[in-house]
C-alpha cells in the first residue's frame, strides 16, 4: 500500500488562527547540501536555485496546523523509525508544473520507502488528513527553471547522503526552520 504525503486536506480558515506550516524531512548535513548546491548550480544555471540552507527531501507535508497540534506532529515522527540508509541520488527530474527542477533517487531504497510510510501512517492515526499525492524523493534545486540536463553536472552526481535524522521543520514564507532532528533509529 503506498500511502500519501502531500497536499493536506485544508480546515476552513476560521479554525485555522495561528496556524503555521509544518512539515517532516530529511535533513542533509553541511557536507551534502554543499554537494547538493554544486549540482544545483551546474544542473540549473538559470531559475531560481533553492537556498542551500532549506536543501532537503520532504518525507511528509503537513500544511496549516495549529501550533497547539505540534506536540502530536513531533510524536508522530518520533515513532517512525527506521534503519540508517543511503541516498544515491544521481536522476535529474523536472516538475513541469513550477517548473521546478530536482534531484532524486533513480532506484528508491526500500528503507526509504519504509520510513516514509511509518511517518504518514503515524500522522494519519495522530488525525493529521494527509493529501492523495504519491511520494516521490527528491530535493529541489530550483524554481521557474529550464528542464535540467544530466550532462551539464559534470562529476557531481551522484551525491550519496548517507541519512542519519529526520526533521519537524516549519515553513515561513520562503525560510525553514528545523525545531527538532531525531536520529532516524
Amino acid at each position: 500500500m503506498t500511502l500519501p504525503y502531500s497536499a493536506p486536506v485544508r480546515a476552513p480558515a476560521s479554525s485555522l488562527r495561528g496556524a503555521e506550516r509544518f512539515f517532516v524531512a530529511l535533513w542533509p548535513d553541511e557536507a551534502t547540501r554543499e554537494r547538493l548546491a554544486l549540482a544545483g548550480r551546474r544542473l540549473c544555471p538559470q531559475g531560481r536555485r533553492v537556498s542551500i540552507a532549506n536543501l532537503h527531501v520532504t518525507m511528509v507535508f503537513l500544511g496549516q496546523v495549529e501550533p497547539t497540534r505540534r506536540k502530536r506532529i513531533a510524536g508522530a515522527m518520533r515513532a517512525a523509525c527506521a534503519p540508517s540508509l543511503t541516498l544515491a541520488l544521481d536522476h535529474c527530474g523536472y516538475f513541469s508544473a513550477g517548473r521546478i527542477a530536482w534531484l532524486g533517487p533513480s532506484v528508491m531504497p526500500l528503507p526509504l520507502t519504509a520510513l516514509q510510510g511509518r511517518l504518514a501512517a503515524n500522522h494519519l492515526e495522530r488525525g493529521f488528513a494527509l493529501g492523495k499525492c504519491m511520494f516521490r524523493a527528491h530535493v529541489t534545486l530550483a524554481r521557474h527553471a529550464a528542464r535540467p540536463d544530466a550532462t551539464s553536472a559534470g562529476d557531481t552526481l551522484p551525491v550519496d547522503w548517507r541519512v542519519l535524522s529526520k526533521a519537524l521543520v516549519r515553513s515561513r514564507a520562503s525560510r525553514y526552520d528545523v525545531l527538532e532532528a531525531l536520529p532516524i533509529r
